[in-house]
């Protein structure tokens, strides 16, 4: 999986020993709302001709609680920690940028600010509870970066 590793705060009140401090001005806070989740039923035609949407059918309305989520990707430098202090072999894929010795797991020179990549779903959810948070859920995500007003982009509805 190549996807990037987000998380939202609330799951544990103290992380474990060696887990990154929950920074709370790290994560952008949402009011929460009303959000249209889904795509309308009246749409014909997928952006590529496909029927992609299917899954997303009905539009429907879900209520979104307030919720916390990290601004920035979970770097390779922290995920390394983890694999270090908790999780080891079985959240580790050989295609990330980190290296396995004796002492544990390190990042590669130059990747240890980068967002880490190839966690599974599984993993990923041991990382978050690993550092007292959890991973958002779809209507949280949607809500982060649609808003209500389904907008193209997080930060705007302009293409060009």
């Amino acid at each position: 999986m190549t996807g990037l590793l987000f998380l939202v705060a609330g799951l544990l009140q103290v992380a474990p020993p060696n887990a990154p401090a929950m920074d709370m001005a790290r994560m952008a806070n949402f009011d929460g709302g009303v959000l249209q989740m889904g795509t309308p039923t009246d749409l014909n035609v997928g952006r590529y001709g496909d029927g992609w949407y299917v899954n997303e059918l009905p539009e429907h309305r879900v209520e979104v609680s307030a919720f916390a989520m990290d601004r920035f990707e979970v770097t390779v430098g922290e995920y390394a920690l983890f694999l270090t202090h908790a999780c080891g072999e079985v959240c580790f894929d050989g295609r990330m940028p980190i290296t396995r010795s004796h002492d544990g797991f390190t990042a590669h020179e130059g990747y240890s600010d980068t967002p880490v990549v190839w966690v599974d779903h599984r993993s990923a959810g041991w990382y978050c509870r690993w550092a007292g948070k959890r991973l958002p859920t779809e209507a949280q995500w949607e809500f982060a970066a649609a808003g209500t007003d389904k907008r193209a982009w997080p930060w705007s509805s302009d293409y060009g």
